[in-house]
C-alpha cells in the first residue's frame, strides 16, 4: 500500500510539472477555456456554413436591417481581436477596419475565417500572457473608452455567447 501511495504522489507531481509550472493558474485557464470553447463551437459553425449562406440577413418583422452572416462573423473575429489587444497589451497584428465589423475587404469566406482564425490565435495568447499577478493592472478599454483591469477587459469575452445565439438563428435560414 506505501508503494502505490508513493507512486501516486509521484504521478501527482509529474503530471502537475508537464507544462512547466506545478499547477496551471485558474485565472489563465478559465479566459483561454473561452476562448477555446468559441474556437470549438463558432468557428466550427462558421467553417460549417456554406459559402453562399454568407450574405444571408434575416428581413422579416423584428430582424430588419440586422448584420448579414458575414458581418456577424467578422464582428466576432473584430471584438475578439480588441479584446485580445487590450489583455494583452498588444496592437493588433492585423488591419481591424474602421467599424466593429473589421475591415470592408473581407469579403469572401475564406478570407473572413482566415480573420477570425487570427483573431482566435492572437486571444489565446493574450489571455494565456493573463495570471493572478497582472491581472489587476491597468489597460487600454478595448472600446476606447478610458481604462480599466485586465481582467475587465478580459470578461468581455463573455459577449461572445450573445453574438453567437444570434448566428445560431442564421443556420436556420
Amino acid at each position: 500500500m506505501l508503494k502505490f501511495l508513493a507512486f501516486a504522489v509521484a504521478a501527482f507531481f509529474c503530471a502537475g510539472f508537464s507544462n512547466g509550472t506545478l499547477l496551471a493558474d485558474p485565472l489563465t485557464d478559465a479566459f483561454n477555456g473561452q476562448v477555446t470553447t468559441i474556437e470549438r463551437e463558432v468557428l466550427a459553425l462558421a467553417e460549417a456554413m456554406p459559402a453562399n449562406k454568407y450574405d444571408f440577413a434575416p428581413s422579416n418583422g423584428t430582424f430588419t436591417g440586422v448584420r448579414t452572416y458575414a458581418l456577424q462573423v467578422r464582428h466576432i473575429a473584430t471584438i475578439m481581436y480588441q479584446i485580445a489587444a487590450s489583455v494583452g497589451g498588444e496592437k493588433a497584428p492585423v488591419d481591424l477596419g474602421t467599424s466593429d465589423n473589421g475591415p470592408d475587404s473581407l469579403q469572401t469566406k475564406d478570407q473572413i475565417i482566415e480573420y477570425f482564425k487570427g483573431a482566435i490565435a492572437f486571444a489565446h495568447k493574450a489571455m494565456l500572457s493573463m495570471n493572478a499577478k497582472n491581472q489587476l493592472d491597468q489597460v487600454p478599454s478595448p472600446f476606447g473608452r478610458g481604462t480599466q483591469s485586465r481582467l475587465d477587459a478580459a470578461a468581455f469575452l463573455g459577449y461572445t455567447p450573445t453574438i453567437t445565439t444570434d448566428k445560431w438563428w442564421f443556420t436556420r435560414a
